[in-house]
């Protein structure tokens, strides 16, 4: 809806002025009787802004355009709210005519140890970002990038020794709990490499429960020890070399990043092994060989990263902008007031299959999408188990339980659903609308490429679903008006499964 009044206005702009101009459209506040407001008068003169109201005026989508600085509100027609009903209700399907194949790489934990919270949260955003861009056409593929080499793997494999000896692990090793039970589990006469590939094996397997759990969805697992194999780090060293962007010192081979960060970085050791960052670079010439577009997701404590993968992609001849990294902040678990100390210490909560299986799927995946990706989130977990509505979750999903019982009073009583708007009126006209604004939600948490826009949405319909059941009887003695009000909440039903399903979370029909 607010896409499509957009460009109305964009176009009227642009005929009467031979202009483009940029402006917002939002909701109208309440006192203005109007549906929608746009900050294009304050762009405007005075006189230009009485031309743009008069020209609005003139088309068919609106009763009302007022001008009120520096504002330009609009009341939309309910004849085109309910064509546009009936078009966002409808089983159409975007036309997949978008060219261009993305690539969404999240979670990539390190094979050292099993998933904690934090890491569902950049699970569940990527998850669900990429059901929200193939819902609008696009062609997604969704990453999980295995560190499998270096110096992690290397403590890794001697942790699990060490722990199989009765010993500590060494200095920065690993000594969680499943370290002690690969280490009751390996054969004697395993070599370090046999241990870490054991390891390596039985961590991922793990990890791979987790997302099970959460019903996070990967199309691909991709090595890191596979671009080695493959020559792909030898590639790109000679790609860099011949861009005169390296350089050597003290023995080592350097990246020169003036301009993007703090320093130059390590490509190669002095000892020959090559650092993380020269098999990032690889991996992302690995990444542009399979899709036009990247994303990453991050935790933000890799913010100073961004700038030096941006300019090696740069280097590697590719689009930087092309690349697209969401930072994600960290989730702070509570106890109602009480903050739960990130230890397994005391019983208090770190993995997240405890999480997961504590307040179940859909209230995780629900609580960690509420925000935006770089606000600092605080779940509750005592909330996210309520079953009222207080919790969120179970206020929307109340909604479509309620929904569908209006539907079994219905039958029972022998009123049809009327596929028709002609009887709704000035009641119905919030959750017309409300309903109307679903596409245009859509679209905008894929331009901004922030998920919790369909969760505000979903929180938004359901408040405006409640309050018209408040005030209206859906089924009454008048069986044509029935009918046609079993119509708007079946729309209503409708739009949010599909939402909750993009959102990875159920829909159930009773509750």
């Amino acid at each position: 809806m607010i896409d499509f009044l957009k460009k109305i206005i964009a176009r009227t702009i642009a005929d009467k002025f031979g202009a483009e101009i940029p402006f917002d459209i939002m909701k109208a506040p309440a006192f203005t009787n109007c549906d929608y407001a746009s900050n294009i008068a304050s762009k405007l003169s005075e006189g230009e802004a009485e031309i743009l109201r008069a020209e609005l005026s003139r088309t068919p989508y609106f009763d009302e355009v007022r001008f009120q600085k520096p504002f330009v509100n609009f009341r939309v027609k309910m004849d085109f709210l309910k064509k546009f009903f009936l078009d966002a209700i409808s089983d159409k399907k975007p036309e997949n005519d978008k060219k261009e194949k993305i690539l969404i790489e999240f979670i990539s934990a390190n094979p050292t140890g099993l998933l904690h919270i934090g890491h569902i949260r950049g699970g569940v955003l990527g998850d669900v970002l990429a059901k929200i861009l193939k819902e609008l056409g696009w062609n997604v593929i969704r990453e999980y990038y295995v560190n499998d080499r270096g110096r992690q793997i290397k403590l890794l494999a001697e942790s699990v020794i060490a722990r199989s000896r009765g010993k500590k692990p060494p200095e920065d090793g690993y000594d969680s709990e499943i370290i002690g039970k690969i280490a009751d589990e390996i054969k004697p006469g395993l070599d370090e490499k046999e241990i870490a590939k054991l390891a390596i094996g039985k961590i991922l397997s793990e990890i791979k429960k987790d997302l099970e759990l959460a019903k996070i969805n990967f199309d691909s697992f991709f090595s890191e020890s596979r671009l080695y194999e493959t020559k792909k780090v030898d590639e790109v060293l000679k790609i860099l070399r011949k861009k005169k962007s390296v350089f050597e010192k003290d023995g080592a081979i350097w990246l020169e990043t003036e301009g993007c960060d703090e320093k130059d970085r390590v490509l190669v050791k002095k000892d020959g092994e090559p650092t993380y960052f020269l098999s990032d670079i690889s991996y992302h010439a690995e990444k542009f060989k399979r899709a036009d577009r990247l994303i990453n997701i991050w935790g933000a404590d890799h913010h100073g990263y961004v700038g030096r993968i941006k300019k090696s992609v740069a280097l590697l001849g590719k689009n930087p902008d092309k690349l697209k990294v969401i930072l994600y902040q960290l989730v702070r678990l509570k106890r109602g007031k009480e903050i739960v100390k990130m230890s397994k210490r005391g019983g208090s909560i770190l993995l997240a299959r405890d999480v997961l299986k504590e307040v179940g799927k859909d209230a995780a995946r629900f609580f960690l999408l509420s925000r935006k990706a770089d606000a600092q989130l605080d779940f509750d977990l005592e909330l996210a188990k309520e079953k009222s509505q207080k919790n969120p979750v179970y206020y929307i999903q109340y909604v479509h339980a309620r929904i569908c019982s209006v539907f079994e009073k219905a039958k029972s009583k022998n009123i049809a659903m009327a596929e028709r708007t002609e009887l709704l009126s000035e009641a119905e006209r919030e959750i017309l609308k409300t309903v109307c604004e679903f596409d245009g939600i859509l679209n905008l948490c894929a331009r901004e490429f922030a998920p919790h826009h369909l969760v505000n949405y979903l929180l938004d319909l359901s408040k405006t679903f409640h309050n018209y059941y408040e005030r209206n009887r859906i089924i009454s003695e008048d069986k044509e008006l029935s009918g046609e009000r079993l119509f708007l909440i079946y729309g209503v039903r409708k739009i949010i499964k599909k939402s909750l399903g993009l959102l990875g979370i159920s829909a159930p029909e009773k509750m």
